[in-house]
């Protein structure tokens, strides 16, 4: 029963990172009631298309998640949200392709011939990237929990892809590693394998008192 709590509260976590406004610049810094957090962004460029991982620390999702009730918030209400997005780790993988030329297709259109390729494309980033993401921490490798790309409506020439992982037996395991490596097997672009790494010290941005 508490495993299935446990998921259910996950999916909730996951669906807050969508629609809780995180598609705005989290590279920049967030206020937690007087106070600064920062996100950590690992770049790399291959094959023209630029790839951004970020680690959003649970200090973020949780002010992002008060604010969004358009009112104040106390500490102890502050420390309660954190404690309940520290069932799992949220990432954001963003993939935007680096040309500028007119008329160069945006990242759905990209070596893309006709609509049956188009479709084919826009099944494998909604539904089937989760298999070629996983995250390394400690001993263990963890496939996503969750996979949910943003709809932009086709304003952006990227698309961002909301991660979540989790361990569903022993969620402090999870957190309490020291190196997280997660690595991108690309199947569509001609990317290869890439790895982002981050660290503990990363699930805990520095803060500046007022």
């Amino acid at each position: 029963m508490e495993n299935i709590k446990l998921k259910i509260g996950l999916i909730i976590a996951g669906l807050s990172l969508v629609l809780g406004g995180l598609s705005c610049d989290l590279n920049s810094k967030e206020i937690v009631q007087g106070r600064s957090t920062q996100n950590r962004t690992k770049k790399k460029s291959v094959n023209g298309i630029e790839m951004a991982v970020k680690m959003i620390s649970p200090q973020v999702l949780a002010d992002q998640s008060l604010r969004s009730s358009g009112y104040s918030y106390t500490s102890s209400q502050m420390d309660s949200a954190i404690a309940s997005y520290r069932g799992g780790l949220n990432f954001t993988l963003t993939l935007t392709p680096r040309e500028n030329g007119r008329g160069h297709p945006d990242l759905m259109m990209k070596g893309v011939n006709g609509y049956k390729q188009y479709a084919d494309r826009m099944l494998e980033l909604n539904f089937r990237l989760n298999g070629s993401i996983e995250l390394k921490a400690g001993q263990e490798t963890y496939v996503p929990a969750m996979v949910l790309m943003e709809n932009t409506f086709g304003l952006t020439r990227g698309r961002t892809f909301n991660l979540l992982f989790a361990d569903a037996d022993n969620p402090e395991r999870l957190l309490n590693q020291e190196k997280y490596d997660l690595v991108f097997h690309d199947p569509i672009f001609g990317l290869g394998t890439n790895h982002f790494v981050f660290h503990q010290s990363d699930l805990h941005p520095h803060r500046e008192l007022n």
